[in-house]
């Protein structure tokens, strides 16, 4: 059976996907500067735009 193309809008996408996730988890309208990951780490840390920095597993 041929598969067509499909399509969704990217706020219904960013809606459903937030929905799933622990509160806080998406942060929209930030701007990311950096990405900073330690020699010998698996942590990574993202330096946005506003002095925010998110520490990832």
């Amino acid at each position: 059976e041929k598969l067509g193309l499909r399509s969704v809008h990217r706020k219904a996408l960013l809606e459903a996907l937030a929905e799933e996730l622990p509160p806080s988890t998406i942060r929209l309208g930030s701007r990311l500067s950096s990405i900073e990951q330690s020699p010998g780490e698996s942590l990574i840390t993202l330096h946005l735009e506003d002095g925010t920095r998110v520490k990832t597993k």
